[in-house]
């Protein structure tokens, strides 16, 4: 049997961080605004503090659903950030078809 290292247990035992980061839309909208809730994987108080914020400022804006087709088997690009024709752009799904991939991505109408 293998052990778990004693700082892995510890931060896999610590509370987890809850935090809200009201965007920009709040002060204009109210509750029809946006504020984003992020329950953080993050260490410390202040790398999820930070996370939060880039959040706010992504989600903070309008934002559209769109289909990429990029070259290449790249199903590994879901759930990550990219830059995609210049547009910092959220990974939400991918399907590859033959020797392209097909990617579902969230972008800001800025």
């Amino acid at each position: 049997m293998s052990s778990v290292d004693p700082a892995a247990a510890l931060a896999f035992k610590s509370e987890a961080l809850y935090l809200r980061q009201p965007t920009d839309s709040v002060v204009a909208w109210g509750d029809r605004g946006v504020e984003v809730k992020f329950i953080s994987p993050l260490a410390t108080r202040a790398g999820a503090v930070a996370e939060t914020q880039r959040m706010a400022a992504f989600f903070g804006m309008p934002i559209v659903r769109e289909t990429v087709v990029v070259a290449g088997k790249r199903r590994d690009l879901q759930g990550k950030t990219r830059i995609i024709g210049g547009i910092v752009s959220i990974v939400i799904g991918a399907k590859e078809n033959g020797s392209d991939t097909t990617l579902t991505v969230l972008r800001r109408l800025a």
